[in-house]
């Protein structure tokens, strides 16, 4: 159960990207940094408590190639 909801997390994540590009073409959004396990706090993006060394690289990862998402 936990694979179904981290893959259902994964698939929301990359939709919601895919729609803001093609809703905003000329705008060229900064995904870096960006991941579905972390928040903003501060000003700045964080990974969430629980989340802060297994999954950091993993999201950096996934959030750089986020940047072809059509």
């Amino acid at each position: 159960m936990a694979d179904d909801c981290l893959a259902s997390g994964k698939f929301g994540w990359k939709n919601a990207i895919a729609q803001l590009k093609l809703l905003n073409p000329y705008v060229a959004f900064k995904t870096e940094g960006m991941g579905m396990l972390k928040e903003v706090k501060g000003g700045k993006i964080v990974p969430l408590s629980g989340y802060q060394s297994d999954s950091e690289s993993e999201e950096e990862a996934e959030s750089a190639h986020m940047e072809g998402v059509e």
